[in-house]
């Protein structure tokens, strides 16, 4: 027993160090998010029996822009658990692509999700983030779960 509560908290502690900010310099998106996605299942996910994959391109940006990606894409990994699963096992994919000057991060689940339900923290928390990117996040609802998407510029643009 104290062994698992060992392991438990060694996962958390590994995703909180997944999520800091990385050095300075260039990161390539698709393994920072391999990482984060990775140590969260750990701490998290594993433990529900929910199943998270990853399937990015290679992207290289600034370490800043890919850590604030990671905290975005993070909270919509969290709140498709939350909300779509409902602590339930399931799948959760995140998938992360350019598309010309911009990223493109969606985070779908097989779930159930109400579109009915009042915004809550946790997206009021991916919009500031992802409004702080100069990007946007749009959802759609369906039979067979949420898709929940983050477009972003892939270098930050000077404001007017």
């Amino acid at each position: 027993m104290l062994k698992q509560a060992a392991d438990r908290l060694r996962a958390h502690a590994e995703a909180h160090r997944a999520l800091l900010p990385p050095v300075e310099g260039q990161v390539n998106l698709a393994e920072y998010l391999g990482r984060v996605c990775v140590t969260f299942t750990r701490a998290t996910l594993a433990d529900c029996g929910v199943h998270l994959s990853v399937d990015s391109d290679d992207i290289w940006l600034s370490a800043d822009r890919a850590w604030r990606i990671g905290l975005t894409v993070a909270e919509l990994i969290r709140n498709a658990a939350r909300h779509g699963l409902r602590g339930r096992a399931g799948s959760i994919a995140v998938r992360v692509a350019q598309a010309g000057d911009d990223v493109i991060c969606a985070v779908g689940d097989d779930g159930r999700c109400d579109e009915n339900v009042a915004p809550g923290r946790g997206v009021s928390v991916a919009r500031a983030l992802a409004n702080d990117l100069g990007g946007s996040i749009e959802w759609w609802f369906t039979e067979r779960g949420c898709l929940a998407r983050l477009r972003a510029p892939a270098e930050a643009r000077a404001a007017c």
